[in-house]
Order: structure tokens, then sequence, then C-alpha cells
């Protein structure tokens, strides 16, 4: 059975069904790194002499790393949010357009 285009898996979506699914994926990442930031503010509220072991240590690196993970999830989504909006600013704007394509290209 032969794979199917990309085209025909799924409907096309509209700028409006696009830009809602890419502003809800933001919203998400962006609450994922708020609470994991909360969770570093937790950590840190728990600090004390007993616990500045290989506990800690352990501890301390794995909410970093997802502290780290969920803020670079957040700045992906972030740059595909820009990209689709200024990409639909230039589409929607004949005099933006032709200056872009008169632009040379770096």
């Amino acid at each position: 059975m032969p794979a199917l285009q990309e085209s025909q898996r799924w409907p096309a979506k509209t700028p409006v069904q696009v830009y809602a699914a890419l502003l809800a994926a933001f919203e998400e990442a962006y609450r994922n790194m708020k609470i994991c930031s909360g969770n570093i503010d937790a950590l840190l509220s728990e600090v004390n002499p007993e616990m500045m072991g290989s506990e800690w240590r352990v501890r301390t690196a794995r909410v970093s790393q997802a502290y780290d993970d969920a803020r670079a999830q957040c700045t992906r989504a972030a740059a595909s949010l820009n990209e689709f909006l200024i990409a639909e600013i230039v589409s929607s704007s004949p005099a933006i357009r032709e200056t872009a394509s008169a632009a040379p290209d770096h």
C-alpha cells in the first residue's frame, strides 16, 4: 500500500486554525515553564544543611533539566508562532509582499 502524502493525510487547515493551534502550543509551553520555575523556587525554599549531599545534587539536576527542557520548548513554540504571524502579515499586504520579494537574499 503506497504511503499517503502529507496533504492527503490531514485536511487543510485555515490560517485561523493554524494560529489557534500555535497559540495553544505556546500557552501550554509557557504554563509548563512557569510550573518548572515554581518547582525551582520550591526546591530552593527547602534548602537545609542535611540536604547538601548527593540527594540535593540529584534533585537540583532533575529540576534544572526540566526547566531547561520547558524553556527550550517555549522558545520553539514562540518562534513557530512568530514565524506564522510574520508570514501572515507579509502575505496579507501587497506592499510588504512586493518589498519582501524585491529584497536580496542574505
